[in-house]
């Protein structure tokens, strides 16, 4: 590495109160394999733990009635257990997002996709989707639907990624499209109070399109758009990074805090949630860079694209997942495809700017993450796959995995 740049690696660790310490091996096993029936199957989420160490998270598809599911994975036994199973209209479908986990662990929040009361303003007859609670009761979990967007230029629809919570308990997440341009919308749901469209996305030169991740909460809201921003990208621009200040009900305050520029020097098209540390964010891009998506850091400090995805067979390629970040600084994350069967990879960012696929997907342990991975209490890395696991269901694909990476 060029003196210059090993010299402000080390200064990022030394302000961030890193060690410069190399990992050490690391062991891939799967934790479960999906069957896509009454167990779900194609998680597109990442998980989350609770206290106790049990991991939690959705799939798109399977369960009882076909539209998905919420579920627990026991880390130790590698058991599975469905906690509800989405009805489809007039109950929610299809949740792409995670879930978030109070710390009682008796209450879990999430949005679907499709689904809701029917009344979608686009007709589309499955709904524009929901927020849904799920509450402990015993053993049992019971779910209650908390709003159901309509779309149209008053409302969002298509929320992809999950909910973000306040002190206050208000709920704030994003949907894909509705809102005045049908580009998108930043929303909140208070309890008790109706639920606020903070921001309508625009598009265009000063606004971003199309939100697909979970929103950062740091007292105010940080998030990623696929498209808007610098039109000369492509047609529909190359996605920002954006600040929202919220405020009920019509007061909210948006900033533009990057703009991208794709390709060479550039990421573009970001989809995954934003990791941050001290004022600092990091994230990835599904394009731009080598042509293969980027990682980069952003916003608390000066903006750099810190990798280049190079794609198959070394190294990964189109990164839809997010990033996760160990004691000494390191980034770990997922890439869709690349790797040696072109079908994702596991990889590490050293704080050094050093990248190491630490695993290819190969189908039976795994294929397509697109979820953000989690770092457990033990240092464990845990995450899931859309496809691959039991190649015998879901049509020859695999109906995807939950996976450990332990040190």
């Amino acid at each position: 590495m060029h003196m210059r740049a090993a010299s402000a690696a080390l200064t990022l660790a030394v302000l961030l109160g890193l060690s410069p310490v190399a990992t050490q091996a690391q062991t891939f096993a799967v934790l479960y394999s999906f069957t896509g029936g009454t167990d779900g199957g194609n998680p597109y989420a990442g998980l989350i733990e609770d206290r106790a160490g049990n991991l939690y998270g959705t799939t798109t598809a399977g369960g009882a009635h076909g539209f998905g599911t919420v579920f627990e994975v026991n880390p130790q036994t590698g058991n599975e257990r469905v906690l509800y199973s989405f009805k489809g209209p007039p109950d929610g479908a299809t949740p792409n997002g995670g879930v978030l986990i109070n710390r009682a662990a008796n209450l879990l929040y999430g949005t679907t996709y499709y689904g809701g009361n029917g009344t979608c303003n686009d007709g589309n007859g499955v709904g524009c989707g929901t927020v849904f609670k799920l509450t402990r009761h015993g053993a049992r979990w019971g779910e209650a639907l908390l709003y159901n967007f309509v779309g149209g230029v008053v409302d969002g629809a298509y929320p992809n990624g999950g909910v973000v919570l306040d002190a206050a308990g208000d709920l704030y997440g994003t949907t894909v499209m509705g809102g005045a341009q049908n580009l998108g919308t930043i929303f909140q749901l208070p309890p008790n109070l109706a639920e606020n469209v903070q921001h309508s996305f625009r598009g265009g030169n000063h606004d971003g399109a199309y939100p697909f991740d979970s929103l950062v909460f740091d007292g105010n809201l940080w998030g990623t758009t696929l498209e808007g921003g610098d039109l000369n990208c492509s047609s529909g621009g190359c996605g920002v990074v954006f600040k929202l200040y919220p405020c009920y009900p019509n007061c909210a305050v948006f900033r533009l805090k990057y703009i991208f520029s794709g390709s060479p020097a550039d990421g573009a098209g970001p989809l995954a949630d934003l990791t941050e540390k001290a004022g600092i964010f990091w994230g990835t891009t599904t394009s731009g860079g080598a042509g293969f998506g980027t990682v980069f850091r952003c916003c608390g400090f000066a903006y750099k694209v810190l990798y280049s995805f190079t794609g198959p067979p070394a190294d990964g390629a189109v990164p839809y997942s997010g990033l996760v970040q160990d004691r000494f600084g390191n980034l770990y994350g997922t890439t869709y495809y690349g790797g040696a069967s072109d079908i994702g990879t596991l990889f590490e960012l050293a704080h050094t700017g050093v990248e190491t696929v630490l695993h290819s997907f190969a189908g039976t342990d795994g294929e397509s993450p697109a979820g953000d991975l989690i770092r457990g209490s033990k240092g464990i890395l845990y995450g899931t796959t859309y496809y691959g696991g039991d190649l015998t269901s879901c049509n020859g694909l695999g109906c995807g995995v939950v996976f450990k990476l332990t040190p």
